[in-house]
């Protein structure tokens, strides 16, 4: 998508509504908000393909409070039939955009799945056709790195992150003792001469050994998806790789905590990226629409994927 297009129609969408913003009712105030919240992400340098929104972020732009994610739920959805048709391809605002130069303006709403919130967000028409109008499938798919959308103070180290062998080491022998302690903690072969104590020790033995497995992962495979705690659980296709860099004749090993971006090949909807029990814990991509019918594989060194069926 064309960044200064989109702009332009998000720029040109926020004068028409504000137009007429004495008539407009109350779903013609949240197309209003989408408009100006996608305007201000794209103004912050933040990717197209990361611009969305959940029900709350829209309920506060448009009521100027914070709510319940079902109550802002149920507020926008009544709505749902004026926001939708504001952004139909023969509505006013299009309809404007188009007399004006701009290219009109998509709805598009990604529904509750997985434990992810719905997302909502705008796409350039022009765009939309496109991936609409392809000339028959695609086989081969490419995954687009991009940016993490909301980073943690932890997650910023692996942003880029080169590996000292002995401190690597070093972590996983902490963490390889931490897990032993709580265990022999849990049996009762440690006490610790107090029950709190025992308790937080004894617990520590989970997160422990959730790091483990990830660290174990990712140097037998070169990827895992991302720890829970480094991003928000709504952050789609967010993965740990493994990378080599060579300098001076020496090969040095990175982390790096990436999103990947990619649209199915044979519908033009989203590659959900997740590991498979029926590919042998394999990390494949799923079609968001046909998570049975279209799956690619997943290579995070060359970044495409080939079909699977």
């Amino acid at each position: 998508m064309d960044i200064q297009e989109f702009k332009g129609s998000l720029e040109t969408a926020i004068d028409f509504f504000d137009k007429h913003e004495i008539s407009l009712l109350k779903g013609q105030e949240v197309a209003r908000a989408l408009c100006i919240l996608s305007l201000s992400s794209v103004e912050n340098g933040i990717d197209v393909r990361n611009i969305y929104f959940d029900y709350q972020e829209i309920y506060k732009a448009v009521w100027g409070s914070e709510v319940e994610a079902n109550k802002a739920s149920q507020m926008v959805r009544k709505h749902s039939d004026i926001i939708k048709g504001c952004f139909e391809a023969d509505s006013e605002l299009n309809t404007h955009l188009n007399a004006n130069g701009n290219a009109g303006l998509n709805l598009q709403i990604e529904s509750t799945k997985g434990g992810h919130k719905t997302q909502i967000f705008l796409l350039s028409r022009e765009e939309k056709s496109k991936d609409l109008n392809r000339q028959g499938p695609i086989h081969v798919i490419s995954y687009s790195p991009v940016q993490l959308p909301k980073v943690y103070s932890l997650t910023k180290p692996f942003l880029d992150l080169r590996l000292q062998p002995l401190v690597f080491t070093a972590f996983a022998m902490i963490l390889i003792t931490i897990a032993v302690v709580a265990f022999f903690s849990f049996i009762g072969f440690i006490n610790w001469g107090s029950k709190p104590l025992n308790i937080v020790i004894i617990l520590s033995m989970f997160p422990a050994g959730y790091v483990l497995l990830k660290i174990h992962e990712i140097m037998e495979k070169g990827v895992t998806s991302l720890p829970i705690f480094m991003a928000p659980v709504t952050t789609r296709n967010a993965m740990l790789v493994l990378t080599k860099e060579r300098q001076n004749d020496q090969v040095a090993l990175k982390m790096k905590a990436i999103v990947y971006d990619c649209k199915c090949g044979m519908c033009g909807e989203n590659i959900l990226i997740e590991k498979s029990r029926e590919f042998r814990g394999r990390y494949i991509g799923k079609c968001a629409v046909a998570p049975t019918e279209h799956i690619y594989s997943f290579d995070h060194v060359l970044k495409t994927g080939k079909f699977l069926r």
